[in-house]
């Protein structure tokens, strides 16, 4: 079994300005390794209100499936809400349940265990 990782070093995601490099490199990605599964883990940057979280999910539970290869998302690393995370509390907490909402709605593309 092959893995390839695109970790972001020092944050990333699918929302707001930090997408940007992503939604760059992910079909190049995609086009390059032709994965069968991509596991997405929800970063502490998926910062937005809800509707901004639902569309990026959304966009990249599309770019996965397109690629032919499931998503699986997970939910973000314990971490401590300190001052630099304070300002955006509640949409950190409000983005497991925009990716439950998504894999619910897509329950034969994506796995949101």
């Amino acid at each position: 079994m092959e893995f390839e990782s695109m970790a972001a070093a020092g944050g990333g995601g699918v929302i707001g300005e930090v997408a940007e490099p992503t939604w760059e490199q992910l079909p190049k990605e995609l086009g390059s390794f032709k994965p069968n599964v991509v596991v997405y883990q929800i970063t502490t940057y998926d910062w937005g209100k809800a509707e901004e979280q639902h569309a990026s999910y959304e966009r990249l539970v599309k770019m996965v499936t397109d690629a032919g290869a499931e998503l699986v998302i997970v939910s973000a690393p314990p971490f401590k809400i300190d001052d630099f995370y304070k300002p955006h509390e509640a949409e950190i907490k409000s983005a497991p349940k925009s990716a439950r909402d998504v894999a619910d709605k897509h329950p034969d593309k994506v796995r949101f265990p």
